[in-house]
């Protein structure tokens, strides 16, 4: 496999094979952590009757950062009726 080539070439060639091993294992993670990712966010859409092809992350969380702030008020409006 490494015949006729000089000893630059067949240390570059081993360099280059260990990097190629170690980083597949590395994309094979990112891989299936994008996945899981991805499979949350089709779930946290579904709770929200988002579709998830429609609606990009950060439209997402703002609907959940405005959600969590109209739930704080309605609290605290509630807290003020039952407290008065």
């Amino acid at each position: 496999m490494l015949c006729g080539r000089t000893h630059v070439q067949k240390k570059l060639f081993v360099t280059f094979q260990e990097f190629y091993f170690r980083a597949s294992s590395t994309v094979a993670s990112v891989a299936e952590d994008f996945k899981r990712m991805e499979d949350a966010f089709k779930a946290v859409c579904a709770l929200f009757g988002e579709n998830y092809r429609d609606t990009e992350p950060d439209e997402l969380f703002k609907i959940l950062a405005d959600f969590v702030v109209a739930f704080e008020v309605s609290c605290r409006a509630f807290y003020w009726c039952v407290c008065v």
